[in-house]
C-alpha cells in the first residue's frame, strides 16, 4: 500500500510539471471536496459472507467523511487529471441474533488524459475574469486508471473477527459533460467504467453536481457520486469479496488558474 502510495503521488508530480511547464495556454483547476459515505452491497471475508446496509443517518453517526482532492490541466485540447480520496464506512446490524459490525476502508486514486470533443476545457471555460461571461457547453472523454484499496474487517458478538485488503488497478473510460444552467451555475455529469476482469472484474464512476460561481475563480461545488465495484481474490481464510456500491453526497470548493 505505501509503495503504491508513493508512486502514485510521483506520477501526479511529473504530471503536474509537465502541464505546468506548457506555457501560459494551459488552465488548471486544484480542489477540495469532502465526500459523506454510505455502503450497500455484500462482502465476503474468510468464508464468511456480511450484507452491508447503510442509510444516511448512518453517515452522521459513525462519521462516515472521506476528504478527496482533485487537480485537472488542460491545453487547447488535451488534458491531465488526477483526483484521490480516502474514506471509511461503518455501521452495525443483527441477525439472528449475532451482532455483526462490518467495517470498510476504500482509496480510490484516478489518473490519467482527457479530449475536449464539444467547447473549450473545462478549466479554461470556468477560469473567467467576468463573471458575466457566458459558459459554454463542453464534453471531453477521458481515459486513464484508477488505483483502489480496499479492507473489509467485521466482529461478530458471539463469533470473533475476520478481515482483509486487497489493492489493484483498473484501466477506466469515461465521458463529462458541462452544461450552464446560468451565467454563474453550471450542472457537470461524469461517468466512467473500468476493471473488466483487468484489476476487478467491474467498476463504475458516476457523479452528478452543480458548480456555483462565488468569486471570480472560485467555485463551490455540490455533488452527488456513486462508485460500484466489483472484485474477488483469494481463497479459504484470505478470501475477500467485495460487491459494494458507495454513495454519497460531496461538498467541496475549486480554484481556476
Amino acid at each position: 500500500m505505501k509503495r503504491a502510495m508513493l508512486v502514485a503521488l510521483a506520477l501526479v508530480l511529473v504530471i503536474s510539471t509537465a502541464a505546468l511547464g506548457g506555457g501560459d495556454g494551459w488552465a488548471h483547476a486544484v480542489g477540495l471536496y469532502v465526500w459523506g459515505v454510505r455502503a450497500n452491497g455484500t462482502v465476503a471475508v474468510g468464508g464468511d459472507t456480511y450484507s452491508i446496509r447503510m442509510s444516511g443517518g448512518d453517515v452522521i453517526q459513525s462519521g462516515n467523511f472521506g476528504l478527496g482532492g482533485h487537480w485537472e490541466g488542460y491545453g487547447r485540447k488535451w488534458g491531465f487529471y488526477a483526483d484521490g480520496i480516502y474514506t471509511q464506512a461503518n455501521t452495525e446490524y443483527t441477525e439472528r441474533n449475532v451482532k455483526v459490525e462490518p467495517k470498510l476502508s476504500l482509496g480510490l486514486f484516478d489518473f490519467g488524459a482527457s479530449y475536449v470533443l464539444i467547447g473549450s476545457p473545462p478549466a479554461r471555460a470556468l477560469r473567467r475574469e467576468d463573471l458575466s461571461e457566458d459558459v459554454p457547453i463542453s464534453v471531453d472523454l477521458y481515459l486513464g486508471g484508477r488505483y483502489t484499496f480496499l479492507e473489509a474487517k467485521a466482529d461478530s458478538t458471539p463469533g470473533g473477527s475476520a478481515g482483509s485488503d486487497a489493492a489493484f488497478v483498473d484501466p477506466v473510460i469515461g465521458i463529462r459533460g458541462n452544461f450552464p444552467l446560468a451565467r454563474t451555475v453550471l450542472f457537470l455529469f461524469r461517468g466512467d467504467v473500468g476493471g473488466l476482469t483487468v484489476g476487478s472484474d467491474l467498476s463504475s464512476n458516476f457523479a452528478m453536481a452543480l458548480h456555483w460561481s462565488v468569486a471570480r475563480k472560485w467555485w463551490v461545488n455540490f455533488l452527488y457520486r456513486w462508485y460500484t465495484v466489483d472484485y474477488k481474490t483469494g481463497s479459504g481464510a484470505d478470501e475477500i469479496v467485495y460487491k459494494v456500491t458507495h454513495q454519497g453526497p460531496v461538498v467541496g470548493v475549486t480554484y481556476m488558474f
